[in-house]
């Protein structure tokens, strides 16, 4: 049995380099729920695992895993949504890191719009 901490962050106008689960040598994803407000734009959340204290260069650090959160769909359905949950964590030495871009690409740099999203990210601990 294992419990997960949720951490939510709602994007700003940049790519949103934040790390999660407070630094820890073993960081645990054990699922997440992304909300893309924006019926225009894509968004793809990178999760990258820096080892050693490395802190990643969005653009320049190739991320372990990307997500595609798409656009809002026309009325009357429902915000952009993905979720994914996992009885077993996903499970990387390093600290978690979390970036949200505009294109799939790892060289991509484009900001997202503030409040575009709402990542939620479950950590087990």
């Amino acid at each position: 049995m294992y419990s997960s901490i949720p951490s939510t962050l709602v994007t700003l106008a940049t790519t949103n380099l934040t790390p999660l689960g407070g630094g820890s040598e073993t960081s645990k994803l054990a699922g997440y729920n992304f909300i893309n407000t924006s019926a225009a734009a894509n968004m793809f959340v990178k999760f990258y695992w820096g080892q050693n204290g490395a802190v990643p260069i969005v653009g320049t650090t190739i991320p372990n895993l990307t997500v595609a959160v798409p656009a809002t769909a026309a009325a009357p359905a429902a915000v952009g949504q993905v979720a994914q949950n996992w009885s077993n964590p996903l499970i990387l030495n390093g600290t978690l890191w979390m970036a949200v871009t505009g294109a799939p690409a790892a060289s991509d740099t484009t900001a997202v719009a503030a409040g575009q999203g709402v990542l939620t990210v479950l950590l087990q601990n």
